[in-house]
């Protein structure tokens, strides 16, 4: 699943396995045999034991990710993967589970606060109290909790501990009858021994071609939590699919192919710089060049407040410096972006929206001298649309440009030529 929302599913899933552990009483739970008790399950709570704290043991996500050592009368559960890493012990009274969420596959603004939230909901954590001393190597922003678990029918206590490193953000996990001291003690233990094993990023093969036409979208890109490096941002898979769709009918209203190609046209042949262009070519014409207190005259003229006035006369003030042209960039630029959402969603083959793509980069990269010249154009253009300051939009800029893997590092002048 790519996108965090889409993570409930798994979560669900990961639930629903252990309801399934606790009421059967074994590990192996194979989802379609048999349905999970509606009851809710009561655990006795075991007695303390002094018995020593057993050795422990490495378990390994599926993909080799990471690993974390916990009893050795543990067993992982044959159903664990990548993203999802289930172990419990024999009886299944006490298990545990690590959730991994590789950051490629988020969206922009994913946090350890929106997984710690979207946790409870599907565990249905009635309380959830703060639990110091917990550390994790490699993961920063490290926090825990521990509170009763109601959710799929279980009225079981949960320590959730969450933390987040460069490649994901993780949630482990620890279920039990009575999560008293000791046991918190003994998660922080198996918490501790977490060790990530990160894929190295790939290094980017793309021409200078696509180099340049993907950072004409960078900035986008990089604010939606995607690869500035892929065509599109994302792999072309079934659930980056889905999930464009939606994305693009609930920004774009684009349902279909045909409501794709109007929406592009309309982006190419009007978009908002022409009507930033009647705009300011009406304001002109009334003389506004010649007025000292233009905010107060716009306010008038336009019957609305102070702020909506300022905005006028700054995009008046673009006009001036740049002309009718001033936010052309804006709309060439979402132009290129869409038609990579088009091949990601399928409504265009990758030939069709590259094709597509080189033609308008070779008339949007005439009308800029430079990368510089060209952002300013398009954040110029965000703040006409949001009516918004693109303050974090040029923070984004300046942080890619400081990039190892910078996308503005290919020339601007760069000839653009097909390579697929």
């Amino acid at each position: 699943m790519n996108s965090f929302a889409g993570r409930a599913a798994a979560i669900a899933l990961a639930a629903a396995m252990f309801v399934s552990l606790c009421a059967c009483g074994e590990i192996g739970f194979v989802p379609g045999q048999g349905e999970p008790s509606t009851t809710p399950v009561e655990l006795t709570p075991p007695q303390a034991s002094s018995e020593p704290t057993p050795a422990l043991k490495e378990f390994e996500a599926v993909d080799g990710s990471y690993t974390i050592s916990m009893s050795e009368k543990w067993v992982q559960n044959e159903d664990s993967t990548a993203e999802m890493l289930t172990v419990s012990n024999v009886l299944g009274t006490e298990i545990s589970i690590v959730f991994q969420i590789p950051k490629s596959t988020t969206v922009a603004g994913t946090d350890i606060e929106m997984l710690r939230a979207l946790m409870e909901e599907n565990y249905g954590v009635t309380t959830a109290d703060p639990v110091d001393g917990f550390e994790i190597p490699g993961l920063d922003g490290v926090c825990a909790y521990r509170g009763k678990t109601t959710g799929l029918a279980l009225n079981y206590e949960g320590c959730f501990v969450y933390g987040e490193s460069d490649y994901a953000f993780y949630t482990m996990t620890f279920f039990t009858g009575n999560m008293d001291d000791e046991r918190i003690e003994t998660f922080r233990t198996y918490c501790a021994t977490f060790e990530e094993s990160a894929p190295e990023v790939e290094v980017s093969t793309l021409s200078d071609t696509l180099r340049w036409i993907n950072a004409s979208y960078a900035i986008l890109t990089e604010a939606n939590g995607w690869d500035y490096n892929v065509f599109g941002g994302l792999t072309p898979n079934d659930a980056n699919r889905e999930m464009m769709k939606v994305m693009l009918e609930e920004w774009w209203g684009v349902t279909d192919r045909q409501s794709a190609e109007d929406t592009l046209e309309w982006t190419l042949t009007e978009g908002h710089r022409t009507g930033f262009a009647e705009d300011m070519t009406y304001l002109d014409g009334i003389g506004l060049s010649d007025v000292d207190d233009r905010v107060g005259y716009l306010a008038i003229l336009t019957d609305s407040d102070e702020a909506a006035a300022e905005s006028y006369a700054k995009w008046y003030e673009w006009y001036e410096d740049h002309g009718a042209g001033a936010i052309d960039a804006w709309d060439y630029c979402r132009a290129l972006d869409l038609l990579s959402f088009y091949y990601i969603a399928g409504y265009y083959t990758e030939q069709e929206a590259l094709d597509g793509s080189l033609e308008i980069a070779e008339t949007l990269q005439p009308m800029f001298g430079s990368w510089d010249e060209l952002v300013d154009s398009y954040l110029r253009g965000y703040e006409y649309w949001a009516e918004e300051s693109s303050d974090e939009r040029r923070e984004i800029y300046e942080d890619l440009k400081s990039r190892a893997d910078d996308p503005y590092a290919v020339d601007y002048h760069t000839e653009l030529v097909k390579t697929w």
